[in-house]
This record gives C-alpha cells, structure tokens and sequence, in this order.
C-alpha cells in the first residue's frame, strides 16, 4: 500500500479534507501533519525541532525528564488516571489547610488557598450567622425587663406589668401643653371703682387656678362700712381675707370680686393704702 501524503503552503492547509493516517507537509513552513480519523489532526514535531525548544528553555528540558521519570513509575501513573476518573464522577477530594486570616478570594490564589479561605471564614461564623436568634448573640445589649411587658395605649391603665404606647407621648405633650396654658397669667382691669379713691394703681392678674391683686390707692378721709372699693372680674367660691399697710384694718374680696373694708373703720385724714394679696379662684 502506497503511503499518502500531501504537500503545499500552510495557507492552504485544511485538516478536513485529510483521510486517516494520511500525511501533510507544509512546503513553506516545515509543519508535518497527520489524520488520525476523519477531522482529527494531530501536528507532529522532529527531534530537531525538539532540540531546539529544549536548548531555548532549560527548565522546559528539566520537567520533560521528570515527566519522562514519572510516567515510568506505575503508581504515579495509577494515581494520574484514578484523579481522571475522579474529576469525570464529580467525587474529587483536596487535602487544604485553613487559613489564618479572614481575606477575601484572589485570582492569584491556587484551588487549595481558595478552599483555605473560605473554611476560615465559615469557622469564624458564630451560631448567630445561621440562626438569626437574638439569644444567639454575644454580647448582646440588655433589653431590661421592658422588652417583656405589655404595650398600654392609654394614660389611665393602673395594672402593673405594661409599658406605655409612644403615641401617648402626644397625649402628654397636649396635657402638659394644655397646662400651660391654664398656668398663664394674664392681666385684667378692676371695675367699680369707688369715688373715694383718688390716685391709683390696681393690678389685676390671674390663669384658671389663682387671681393676684396689688398695687396702691389713695382712699380719701370718711367713714367705710363694707363699702365697695373696686371688682375683679371672677367669682369666688369663697371669701379671702387679707391685710394691708393699713395697720388695724383688715379687708375682703366677696364672692361676687368685690374688694371692700372687711367691717368699719374711719379715716380722719387722706390715706394711701398698699395691698399686695393672692388667692385661689
């Protein structure tokens, strides 16, 4: 049987057209070819060209005899095909250590560091990681006894074991707010001022809780029996009674705000009388 072989420029080389255990040589580049099944093309090299690449690269000469040494002992060779079988079954297994640090993946790291690394990190997950209890934290702040009470949305709960709705905060502040505003003293005029009383100067101030009288008048020289001096604008629940600088002489403000000599009294002379007084309403 005659050999084939076929020749041109590697241009033109097309390794679908080559029948099994034909030859093809590329006359402008030295390439020698061969077809070991129909589309299979295998490029060989002379021992020339070998020479060549391993005269260029020493170290390349060196793994080649270490191949070369390994292939030629049986157990290596067992080895090699059982870890073949092992990546076709998906049953691969690698010896790797762990880590020491927690750093991320790199591309630079080989499968046995990759694998290290991520078993340092799944080390270091605490049972909090993959149960998100709370109980499972370490130091964990103190919740106190509140984070076990009952939640109360009024202000007139009296039974003990609750804690108080935040939207009663609003309520409070209206509350505290509404005070206030009771608390406020404002200034009003004294009426029915008597025409005894010359220069003066009533001060009237009062909120929902309490009503403050002071200043000075000048009360002419006369006689006064429960006469009405001047009216504050309330009504009183009862009747207060005070002093002022009118020794021996003690006054009243009735029900109705009416400021008058509690009793008689004479006055020979013009006299200037100062009240500084205060009461609930």
């Amino acid at each position: 049987m005659a050999i084939c072989m076929r020749g041109g420029l590697s241009s033109d080389f097309d390794p679908n057209k080559m029948l099994p255990r034909e030859f093809a040589i590329t006359t402008d580049t030295g390439e020698v070819y061969i077809c070991t099944a129909p589309g299979e093309v295998v490029r060989l090299a002379t021992m020339e060209q070998l020479n060549a690449l391993l005269e260029l690269s020493p170290e390349a000469y060196s793994a080649l005899q270490e191949l070369i040494s390994l292939l030629g002992d049986q157990t290596v060779i067992s080895g090699l095909l059982s870890d073949v079988q092992n990546l076709k079954s998906g049953d691969v297994k690698y010896n790797f250590s762990e880590a020491e640090l927690r750093n991320n993946i790199d591309t630079t790291d080989n499968l046995k560091g990759i694998l290290g690394k991520i078993k340092k990190w799944f080390s270091d997950l605490k049972a909090v990681a993959l149960s998100g209890s709370y109980l499972d934290l370490i130091d964990a702040p103190t919740l106190g006894t509140a984070a076990s009470k009952g939640v109360s949305n009024v202000l007139t709960q009296a039974s003990e074991g609750y804690v108080l709705d935040a939207r009663q905060g609003k309520a409070l502040k209206d509350l505290i707010s509404q005070l206030n505003s009771k608390s406020e003293y404002k200034t009003y005029s004294a009426s029915n001022i008597h025409s005894d009383i010359g220069n003066n100067s009533i001060i009237v101030k009062a909120n929902d809780y309490e009503c403050k009288i002071n200043g000075f008048m000048s009360l002419k020289a006369g006689t006064y029996n429960n006469t009405v001096l001047f009216k504050v604008p309330f009504t009183l629940s009862y009747v207060p009674y005070f002093s002022t600088t009118l020794v021996g002489r003690g006054f009243k403000i009735s029900r109705d705000g009416e400021f008058c000599p509690n009793g008689l009294f004479t006055l020979d002379r013009d006299t200037y009388i100062y009240f500084n007084v205060s009461f609930v309403i």
